[in-house]
């Protein structure tokens, strides 16, 4: 669904336009739900979430954000709501996703308008245009500071090479 690297500016005031590519795959996603929640008679989304909305919340593994559209994000929250009551890493993970997640809606540029506090998990500019990439990841995307980005791809570049040179099992049974 999502896939590629764009480049954007994220304005001072914290909007940053998504591409026009995802836009219209949300789009023809967002029509599908709405005919087929009208088929069956349902008059709104049980997840609140009908709207042309993204979510977007922090990762775990890096300095970026990352935005779900809405039938991923129900997905990563019964994966969530799996996770053992009791145990301090499920707890953490579950306080970090969903503690920082907010539900964006899309303006009529096409825009989100991403919270000052994730701004500031990311690095991103808190009162001045920054320069960021998004890139897709197949069910979701992320949001980059732009400089960031660009030293994340020089190491997986690097990686890259290494890997040709001494594949592991798993790139040894991925067929591409």
């Amino acid at each position: 669904m999502f896939l590629g690297e764009h480049s954007a500016t994220m304005d001072d005031r914290g909007r940053v336009a998504v591409p026009a590519k995802y836009r219209d795959r949300l789009k023809k996603y967002f029509e599908r739900r709405a005919k087929s929640r009208e088929s069956a008679g349902e008059l709104e989304d049980p997840y609140g979430l009908e709207s042309d909305s993204l979510i977007v919340t922090v990762s775990l593994i890096e300095r970026c954000l990352v935005v779900y559209a809405p039938f991923e994000w129900t997905r990563i929250t019964s994966m969530l709501r799996d996770l053992p009551t009791f145990d301090s890493q499920a707890h953490t993970v579950r306080h970090a996703v969903l503690g920082y997640a907010e539900d964006c809606d899309l303006d009529r540029q096409g825009r989100i308008l991403v919270p000052e506090r994730l701004r500031r998990y990311a690095g991103l500019g808190q009162r001045a245009k920054t320069d960021v990439k998004l890139i897709g990841q197949d069910s979701k995307f992320e949001i980059w500071r732009h400089d960031l980005w660009e030293e994340k791809d020089e190491m997986f570049n690097r990686r890259i090479e290494h890997l040709k040179e001494d594949p592991n099992s798993v790139l040894s049974t991925l067929v591409l």
